[in-house]
């Protein structure tokens, strides 16, 4: 339920806000009241009511004051002021102040209830508008997705679309940088430089990086860093001045992954950074690439492991041994 909070110096007002409005008939808990501006602020602070409805006069802090603090601290409440007779100027200021409405003393029921449904139409309308723009956010993410991952796998005729769909801000990008990971828990700073678009391909988690400036040396210390904190592997494919170069980057950062597990470490391997290590003659797949890496990289055991998983793949897809 949305919460509510009534401040008044008159008792009458307060008692008869609380016991004669029907508030959870509006969807309202009334969490707290106050007879002066300083104990009314203590109850805000520790209830964080939605709506406010206050008098202008009060000791201690006036309404006026009330309003402003409240509005300095959380800018989304919504203020209904009670004022008497000829206090215009006082009006004037709460306008200011941006109150969601005024009433004027002696305040009755009806006037209070009248005010109350007008402040859930304003609250109904603004949570439409969120929701929309929620499910525009999101359709966006969804294409702009879509086009990513086409972007990965078709190339330079995706790129058109993509830039379309990631609109205006896409002109002044620099580069992009695929990195490859098999867990969730690995998060890119913000202030990168990059923007990230998050996909799913298989088992693998694709954190396509497009650059509104040169990935720096600070940029792949602070990957690390973070990789090492999460205790994932990463591979990272090289970084591409042209976005229809993204899909040489993804493949990159797969075969860099598959790398970082061959050794046994984790933080994030990058592609250009493998040299010899994954250069393989033409024609092997990826098991006997895997025995080869291992061999390079003097990791015996792992070498050892990845050729009981070669025998194991040929007696399971009965394969004659003498097969190349």
């Amino acid at each position: 339920m949305l919460k509510a909070a009534v401040f008044d110096d008159e008792y009458i007002v307060l008692q008869g806000l609380r016991e004669m409005i029907d508030w959870s008939s509006f969807g309202i808990e009334l969490i707290g009241t106050a007879d002066n501006g300083l104990s009314a602020f203590e109850v805000f602070r520790e209830h964080r009511p939605k709506l406010i409805f206050t008098d202008i006069r009060m000791p201690g802090m006036d309404g006026l004051q009330l309003i402003e603090e409240i509005m300095q601290e959380a800018p989304e409440t919504l203020c209904i002021v009670f004022s008497g007779f000829n206090e215009f100027e006082y009006v004037k200021r709460a306008i200011n102040l941006g109150v969601a409405d005024y009433l004027e003393k002696p305040i009755t029921i009806p006037m209070i209830e009248k005010a109350i449904r007008k402040v859930m139409d304003k609250i109904s309308q603004e949570q439409e508008v969120l929701d929309l723009k929620t499910k525009i956010s999101s359709s966006h993410r969804e294409l702009l997705e879509k086009a990513t991952f086409d972007l990965l796998f078709i190339g330079e005729e995706a790129e058109v679309k993509w830039r379309d769909i990631y609109g205006a801000g896409a002109d002044p990008l620099v580069g992009v940088t695929v990195l490859a990971t098999e867990s969730d828990r690995l998060q890119i700073p913000e202030h990168t430089g990059c923007t990230v678009i998050p996909l799913r391909h298989g088992q693998e988690r694709l954190l396509v990086c497009v650059h509104a400036q040169q990935p720096t040396p600070e940029f792949w210390e602070q990957l690390q860093l973070e990789s090492e904190q999460a205790n994932v592997s990463v591979g990272g494919g090289r970084t591409y001045a042209e976005l229809k170069d993204a899909a040489h980057s993804f493949k990159e950062a797969l075969r860099a992954l598959r790398s970082a597990h061959f050794l046994g470490g984790k933080g994030i391997v990058r592609f250009e950074d493998l040299g010899d290590l994954i250069t393989r003659p033409e024609g092997l797949n990826e098991r006997e690439e895997a025995i080869i890496l291992s061999l390079r990289s003097g990791n015996k055991a792992g070498m050892l492991e990845q050729i009981d998983r070669f025998i194991a793949w040929i007696q399971m897809e009965k394969l004659d041994s003498e097969v190349e």
